[in-house]
């Protein structure tokens, strides 16, 4: 988790109420001290003074989270602060293009997908022989009390999140547009800002209320070594209106071993990014602060926020898949094959050398004369010494063709080693995640049972209304349950022999 701090200039608000009284001492590029009683000193990963550009912030911040996601990581950026501290300026900035190019004050998201494409671009002209290309697709929605709204598609409000084996946490009937300039993608920021819900506040006259996530997918494919490969990464940009400091809390005391469950389901928001906060994934929060004396207690709260959330560990891996292992495997078999029948053949011209140099010498012993017996002597001489050289040869030959043989025997039990390791892995996945996917739907469940208590306890819901959810709720939960004993026999088997052996310990 890397936490980069910004600290905002003082807004013509602060300065005709205030004056030029500060809050902040910057002591370093990694360093500042809040000037409140006692002071108080902080480090960071990184701390951007007023004067900072929006170009420098992104080469700071920005350009390392399209690296890691070609790489194939996932990562997530939350912009995080009290109203009005600058987070959505951070993030969006002035989305606008004059002549071709960005303008100054566009944010880190418009900037990271300029960067992105001209990356995308390079590498596929670079591995052109790997036949190297990559797609990205891009979805914009936004939290506000609680409800998921399509921002690229406003009619689609009130969405719900789904867990899936193979895609994970998502949102269910999220728009999702291919994307491959940069125009596509200011197109979907411009008409996404334009759907989200601004309130006037005393800190900010048009200040954003609400979460919104800016998710890129971006992915990979090439074709190596006889293996097709394919990468990608999935990119967050996080624009917060409030704190989800609880989670944070538990994922703190999580990293110093404290046994402590983690409220992500309390927070559709932390729900969906579950993977950034603690999970799979490169994660950066920039903390936006205001040096305002009048902003003194916020910026407090906010510093010390950033610093527990710099403790969270999390554990980015490479997503990658690659397919033709075997395939592969069975070519490189053929080719040893093929080495074999070539040393067979050889071997065979080789055998048929030494029968017939008997024969030739002799016929040249009986065809010699006794006055030409030193010839026949030299000669046979040499005949014995070819002979020699070819057995030699022929052994030589021998060893080979057994070494081949042999090799060609363990690389096919290998394969078929690995053909049944492989089919056993991928069988207790599917259970485990068939299994987890079912513990994860029982929790659920009883977090809407709790719920529901809790509004039958202060009297929101009627007695007959309580008992017709929890009923269905029980149905549900009971067939859940019928599905994993169905998937897992053996937990059927000892199901049944505990009951007998109740039955037995009754009598």
């Amino acid at each position: 988790m890397q936490v980069l701090i910004r600290i905002r200039p003082l807004s013509n608000t602060e300065m005709v109420s205030q004056g030029y009284g500060r809050c902040l001492r910057l002591e370093s590029s990694q360093t500042l001290v809040w000037l409140g009683h006692p002071e108080t000193r902080f480090t960071f990963d990184h701390i951007a003074c007023e004067t900072i550009s929006q170009e420098k912030l992104f080469r700071v911040a920005g350009s390392p989270m399209v690296d890691n996601c070609m790489s194939g990581y996932n990562s997530c950026m939350f912009a995080y602060g009290q109203t009005g501290s600058g987070k959505t300026h951070t993030m969006m900035g002035e989305i606008s293009q004059m002549d071709g190019k960005l303008n100054e004050d566009c944010g880190i998201t418009p900037r990271i997908f300029e960067y992105l494409f001209t990356r995308i671009s390079e590498e596929e002209e670079y591995r052109r022989e790997e036949r190297l290309k990559y797609s990205c697709k891009c979805s914009f929605l936004e939290i506000y009390n609680e409800q998921i709204t399509d921002l690229l598609e406003p009619s689609s409000n009130n969405l719900l999140i789904r867990e899936d084996l193979k895609k994970g946490v998502y949102v269910e009937n999220l728009t999702e547009y291919s994307v491959k300039t940069v125009n596509d993608v200011l197109e979907l920021l411009l008409q996404g800002a334009a759907n989200r819900k601004m309130a006037a506040t005393y800190m900010n006259s048009e200040s954003s209320r609400s979460h919104s996530v800016f998710t890129c997918t971006i992915e990979s494919r090439w074709e190596r070594d006889s293996m097709t490969h394919i990468r990608f990464g999935r990119l967050n940009l996080v624009d917060l209106a409030g704190s989800e400091s609880l989670v944070i809390m538990s994922l703190v005391d999580l990293a110093h071993g404290k046994h402590r469950h983690v409220p992500y389901r309390d927070s559709r928001l932390t729900f969906l990014l579950q993977d950034s906060l603690g999970g799979n994934s490169k994660t950066t929060i920039i903390a936006n602060v205001s040096p305002s004396i009048c902003s003194a207690n916020e910026t407090l709260s906010t510093l010390k926020f950033a610093q527990r959330a710099k403790l969270i560990q999390n554990n980015a891996k490479v997503n990658e898949d690659a397919s033709g292992n075997v395939t592969a495997l069975q070519r490189k078999i053929q080719q040893l094959q093929g080495q074999l029948s070539f040393l067979m053949k050889h071997y065979d011209i080789s055998m048929t050398v030494p029968n017939f140099v008997p024969k030739f010498q002799q016929s040249s012993l009986d065809d010699s004369s006794e006055e030409h017996v030193s010839f026949g002597e030299i000669s046979m001489c040499d005949d014995l010494n070819t002979l020699s050289v070819q057995n030699r040869k022929i052994k030589c030959l021998e060893a080979t063709l057994v070494g081949a043989l042999r090799r060609e025997k363990l690389a096919e039990t290998a394969v078929r080693r690995l053909e049944s390791e492989i089919g056993q892995m991928n069988s207790i996945a599917q259970q485990r995640e068939e299994d987890a996917q079912c513990a994860k739907m029982i929790l659920r469940f009883r977090d809407e049972k709790i719920t529901r208590l809790e509004l039958f306890a202060d009297n929101l819901v009627s007695a007959d209304t309580y008992l017709m959810e929890e009923s269905n709720t029980l149905k549900e939960e009971i067939q859940l349950l019928r599905e994993m004993t169905d998937r897992n026999p053996q937990w059927a088997q000892f199901s049944l022999e505990n009951t007998r052996l109740l039955d037995q310990i009754r009598l």
